[in-house]
């Protein structure tokens, strides 16, 4: 997490005020999206498996189920003021951006595996535009 966390804000002034993004094989992880949100406006969240793409939409719908990732974003919010001079940094903020950028780019499946030719809806560009 530290590593990652040093590689966004040494590329900060590259990817401050991003539109869009791709989250591909995020898993039903949202630790990753979480600092991503803080700078691109929309995050287009990928993954091979419906289950996990259910689990992430739990999270953004804050459905009775889904996981609490207050732990994490806890210490991701503690290691960013750490790395930078930001110090006011909120976990409520960053998980408004969160859902926010999810629900602007969107859930979509990487590939369908059981498809027979095999095609990611996103690379393919037969998802929808946002």
């Amino acid at each position: 997490m530290k590593k990652l966390l040093a590689s966004f804000l040494t590329n900060k002034a590259r990817i401050k005020g991003a539109k869009r993004a791709l989250e591909f094989g995020g898993g039903p992880a949202l630790w990753s999206s979480f600092l991503l949100a803080q700078f691109a406006e929309q995050i287009r969240f990928t993954d091979y498996t419906q289950s996990n793409l259910r689990q992430v939409e739990e999270w953004l719908n804050k459905g009775p189920n889904a996981h609490d990732w207050t732990a994490i974003f806890d210490m991701m919010i503690d290691e960013y003021r750490e790395q930078s001079d930001d110090k006011s940094a909120s976990r409520s903020e960053w998980e408004t951006s969160l859902r926010r950028a999810l629900q602007a780019g969107g859930l979509s499946p990487c590939i369908d595996l059981n498809a027979i030719d095999k095609k990611c809806p996103v690379l393919d560009e037969e998802a929808k535009e946002s």
